[in-house]
């Protein structure tokens, strides 16, 4: 199967047949790299300019070829193309498109630095009219508007390769065959046709976007907070998206500002190691009740009734170590080993039966 950029076809209407067109492509072996809908923007003198090819192929041992489609009635008088309807073509019909959005791609290899692999990789560019046959082709009387032998017809959409192929070893004056290393196609994959990147946010942004978020809460979040300052306990529900966590966070943060020890436990591992990293405080410790058990009980994995032993030995002698417990997505925490240990229901006792050194223990679920 080839490499499809993206993996489904860009939303299209279905006139177009350009989803037939993806599917068909999609049959060509893992070598061939098929880019739908390919997308060159660019900026000069303040104006922004944009182009489409319809399909950008790229074969490593071939090269690459810009290929416009146009499906349904197409029309051409005195080299001028019209649509069915009678309207006349953009961009001077789908050859001088296609072949325009070619030498943009070249320029695009240009700016980003990769103008010397197009001496060793052949760029080409065709035109696919999926509604007409081999035979309706080779009857019409092409102008300089065309060239029948870039041409891809109905039959390429049961055997693309066949088609595709026959254009790629075409000498075209002025291309060169392709012949490229395993680097200069890396380069052409990462830096010109499908880079990839991360956008990471710097440490001060991070810091002011939690001062935003905490400043907007919302009134009923604020109400929540204040409501938790005079209750040692409490079961907060709220759909999804509501803030819970955030007011768990917070909740925390206070105590822990305190200077007394948090154990904020959440049910997702990558929720956990989100908040670890992104709410780090030195009174919080942030868990799964897996890594929990495993930490607390010096276990590689989590055993409950070793935790529920451990809980009560630790409750007993006055060593806990935590004076408040936040639970988050506390919906999930209902599995049956779980609840057979009692861990919740334990830690509960351990929080609120402690009449010397109080605490506090919050549920937050949806």
């Amino acid at each position: 199967m080839a490499i499809m950029i993206p993996q489904k076809p860009i939303e299209i209407p279905e006139y177009s047949r350009e989803d037939e067109m993806f599917s068909a492509l999609g049959l060509l072996s893992d070598d061939y790299y098929i880019f739908h809908s390919f997308r060159i923007i660019t900026s000069s003198e303040g104006k922004i300019y944009e182009s489409e090819t319809d399909f950008v192929i790229f074969n490593p041992q071939k090269g690459i070829m810009c290929i416009e489609a146009k499906a349904g009635v197409v029309k051409c008088e005195k080299d001028t193309w019209f649509y069915s309807s009678g309207i006349e073509m953009k961009h001077g019909g789908p050859y001088r498109q296609s072949d325009t959005n070619k030498w943009k791609l070249s320029k695009y290899f240009e700016k980003n630095g990769q103008i010397q692999l197009l001496k060793k990789c052949k760029l080409i560019h065709a035109v696919w009219f999926p509604s007409i046959n081999r035979a309706a082709l080779n009857q019409i009387q092409f102008t300089a508007a065309g060239e029948r032998s870039l041409t891809l017809t109905y039959e390429a959409l049961s055997e693309p390769k066949k088609y595709i192929d026959a254009i790629f070893s075409l000498n075209i004056m002025g291309q060169p065959d392709t012949c490229l290393t395993d680097s200069e196609i890396q380069k052409i994959i990462n830096n010109v046709l499908c880079p990839s990147f991360e956008l990471l946010p710097i440490a001060t942004v991070e810091l002011e976007s939690k001062r935003i978020a905490f400043s907007k809460m919302l009134k009923e979040q604020s109400n929540i907070l204040h409501f938790l300052e005079e209750q040692p306990y409490a079961v907060i529900n709220g759909v999804a998206g509501t803030g819970k966590t955030l007011i768990g966070i917070e909740k925390a943060r206070r105590h822990a500002e305190n200077d007394d020890k948090v154990l904020f436990l959440c049910f997702n591992k990558y929720l956990c190691d989100h908040l670890k990293n992104t709410y780090h405080h030195k009174n919080i410790h942030y868990y799964t009740i897996d890594g929990f058990a495993c930490s607390i009980c010096n276990l590689s994995t989590p055993d409950y009734e070793e935790l529920q032993y451990k809980i009560e030995q630790l409750f007993y002698s006055g060593e806990f170590p935590y004076k408040h417990i936040i639970i988050d997505e506390g919906q999930d925490f209902g599995q049956n080993r779980i609840e057979e240990a009692n861990i919740i229901e334990l830690l509960e006792t351990v929080i609120l039966g402690n009449e010397e050194n109080p605490g506090s223990f919050y549920v937050f679920y949806d």
